[in-house]
């Protein structure tokens, strides 16, 4: 019973162990000498949410519980997973002693009503669980997606993003509208939507309800496990683990209306649209855009603009292209100039490629894979 009048029911383990008869006390009826406790199930009870708990959508949330087997004892070498009947990603819990076990729930969907259900299993003894039940309501704070940020070429769930790259980030509570940035150097801030990865401000070219593009802080040092978080307005997300590699290239997708799905964004040298009614002649150049480079040469800051003369910006690190399965010649790889964070690669289209409407193209930089694209090659 709480101050305020309400009550909260809370789990209590009690433990009966095995003990010799108080002294005097004769072995007869009703009395059973028992033997030495022999561990054989795990027992599992909740320390952090209670019966009747209410969360908020976009929160996190406490889960702990307790795990010893039927003989009383902590029991620390248990794998213990905490799934959510609202559909939330199950949480693992991780062990921090004397049989605890404990993890972050970032609340997702709301729900009138929530099962929370901890099972914990070892070896030798059988798993046991608790299940807690309650609510989750709706929020209005902004929300990360899980992995939900990814490049924003390819938005490949799981991929690292590099340094300098662009980036687009998917969640909800974000802008009251769409914001699109005017000018460069792009705004820390549209629509009082801001973003955070790694304690640096990421520059944003557009924010909405659901999403938000922007380019990756060349000030990032990988390889890095960081923590991108989004503000809007007073209020902000829980941080999402972000995985920031040197490089991790991906091609920008031509709309499918001009030319139908899996188009790389490519110009023939005469910078018209390249389609299966356009193709590019073998021995010709063609022009890829693509981001995820990593560091450039000279350095650019983030949010400006690549140079438009020489020196450009070009790519740091080691890079192959392949067209039709055949090594391209690379004639320039780097920022395209006057725009942010975008990468343009001009390509000499090998003379044994077998010529079609669906040529596949891809990249390798830092020795990390691009995705596949097409392009057509007459």
């Amino acid at each position: 019973a709480l101050a305020d009048g309400t009550m909260r029911a809370a789990e209590v383990l009690l433990q009966v162990t095995a003990g010799a008869p108080a002294a005097g006390t004769a072995l007869g009826s009703g009395v059973v000498r028992q033997e030495a406790c022999v561990p054989a199930r795990l027992v599992v009870i909740n320390r952090a949410l209670v019966a009747n708990f209410s969360a908020r959508a976009g929160w996190p949330s406490l889960v702990e519980v307790q795990v010893n087997d039927n003989c009383g004892a902590n029991v620390d070498t248990a794998s213990v997973v905490t799934t959510f009947s609202n559909g939330d990603p199950p949480v693992v819990l991780a062990g921090i002693g004397t049989g605890r076990y404990s993890g972050t729930w970032v609340v997702g969907r709301a729900a009138s009503q929530v099962n929370v259900r901890s099972s914990a299993a070892a070896p030798g003894l059988t798993e046991g669980e608790t299940t807690v039940i309650g609510a989750v309501g709706e929020n209005a704070a902004p929300k990360l997606s899980p992995n939900g940020v990814v490049n924003g070429a390819s938005f490949a769930p799981g991929a690292p993003i590099a340094p300098g790259g662009i980036l687009s980030a998917f969640g909800s509570n974000f802008a009251a509208g769409d914001f699109v940035a005017t000018a460069i150097p792009l705004p820390a801030s549209l629509g009082e939507v801001s973003a955070l990865i790694g304690g640096l401000q990421a520059p944003l070219y557009y924010a909405g309800g659901s999403q938000i593009n922007a380019q990756a802080p060349f000030g990032l040092q990988p390889p890095v496990i960081s923590q991108m978080v989004v503000r809007a307005g007073p209020r902000f997300t829980v941080p999402e683990p972000v995985v920031v590699a040197e490089a991790q290239p991906a091609i920008f997708l031509l709309h499918p209306s001009i030319a139908g799905p899996d188009r790389a964004a490519a110009q023939n040298q005469d910078f018209s649209t390249n389609t299966p009614a356009n193709p590019v002649p073998r021995g010709g150049a063609i022009i890829v855009y693509l981001t995820g480079q990593g560091a450039v040469e000279p350095a650019v800051a983030t949010g400006a603009a690549a140079p438009s003369a020489e020196p450009f910006a070009r790519a740091s690190l080691p890079a192959q292209v392949t067209i039709g399965g055949r090594r391209a010649d690379i004639l320039f790889l780097g920022l395209a100039p006057g725009f942010v964070g975008l990468l343009q690669a001009v390509l000499v289209v090998p003379q044994d490629v077998t010529p079609g409407d669906s040529v596949p193209v891809s990249f390798s930089i830092g020795g990390q894979p691009s995705n596949t694209l097409m392009i057509s090659v007459r």
